[in-house]
Order: C-alpha cells, then structure tokens, then sequence
C-alpha cells in the first residue's frame, strides 16, 4: 500500500514542477519497460532509444494520466505504442538489422560471401519463435551472460540455456538447407 502512495505522492510530486520525484517512478518501473521492449525483440542501442523515449513521452504526457487507472497499465500502454512506432518506421525504412554473431563474421571475411548470405540469416532469425529469436540477439548481438538475459527475459538461467542451445539447432537446420557457405 505505502509503494502505491509513494507512486501517487511522486506523480503528484512531478506534476507540481518537481522533475526529480519522477525518478522514483522510473526506477520502479525500469526494469518492467525494458523487459517489454526486449520481449519485442528491440535490441542494443534502439532498446535504449525507446526505453528513454517511453519515459520522455511519459514524463510529458503525465497531466494526461487519470489517477482512476493504474499507472503500470498507461506506461504499459506508451511502451507498447513506441515499439510499434518503431517497427513500422523500421519496416518503412527496409532496415534488416539482424547480424548473427559468429555466423555474420566468417560470411564478412569469405570473400565469395555476399547479401544473399546475409539475407538467408535474416529470413532464418525471423522464422524463429519468439523466445529463441531473443536469446539469440541478446547472446550473440548483444554479448549478454546467461545471467543477464535471465533478467532480461525473467525467466530462470536453465530456461535460457535450453533455448539458446534449441535455437542454435534450428538455425543451424535451416542455414545447412538453403546455403552452401554453412555446409
């Protein structure tokens, strides 16, 4: 009860012209919105983009923001809007920016390797379930721990490891099918 009167007390706080009470309210919800952002497979510097962008519009729109809802739901709401922003200003762009660790390296210093590698990696990130894609992007692109992306992606570190070691193997199937490069 008190962390909901300590969450009204700081928006009340902020909307009175005190900018630093919103700090209680970005460490309380912190770890939520970048949980969510990873979970939607935003990753690296664009992560960091939309978390502080989510906050930003936050921080902007709180005059807007009704006491009668819960305040976890409206950043919710913001958070999920920013990422859908950025995925289609993304798509729009025709940006593809998926690069698979190891696998991207040795394609770069084959010369024979050319886009089509690159774009069989892609197609083979982007057929992969959710959970596999993000283990895969924040081991290999990212160079997070085990522990790290447990926390990023709350789940236990043995969760983690079973789906990065499951997803290697699928990617590993669908690369030796359609390249010769991975044979």
């Amino acid at each position: 009860m008190s962390d909901d009167v300590s969450e009204k007390t700081a928006i009340a706080n902020t909307l009175e012209g005190n900018s630093r009470a919103f700090e209680y309210i970005v460490k309380k919800y912190k770890n939520y919105i970048y949980t969510i952002i990873i979970r939607n497979n935003v990753l690296g510097t664009e992560a960091d983009e939309l978390f502080q962008d989510v906050f930003l519009k936050a921080f902007e729109k709180l005059k807007s923001y009704k006491d009668d809802y819960s305040f976890k739901n409206w950043i919710f709401t913001i958070a999920l809007n920013h990422i859908r922003n950025y995925r289609r200003k993304r798509y729009l762009a025709g940006m593809l920016p998926f690069k698979l660790g190891r696998f991207y390296q040795e394609a770069q210093e084959t010369p024979q390797a050319d886009t089509g590698l690159e774009n069989e990696i892609n197609r083979a990130l982007a057929d992969l379930a959710r959970p596999y894609f993000s283990v895969i992007m924040l081991y290999y692109y990212e160079n997070k721990t085990y522990e790290e992306i447990s926390v990023c992606l709350d789940k236990p570190i043995g969760t983690v490891k079973i789906w990065l070691s499951r997803a290697k193997k699928i990617l590993q199937k669908k690369l030796k099918q359609h390249s010769s490069f991975f044979v």
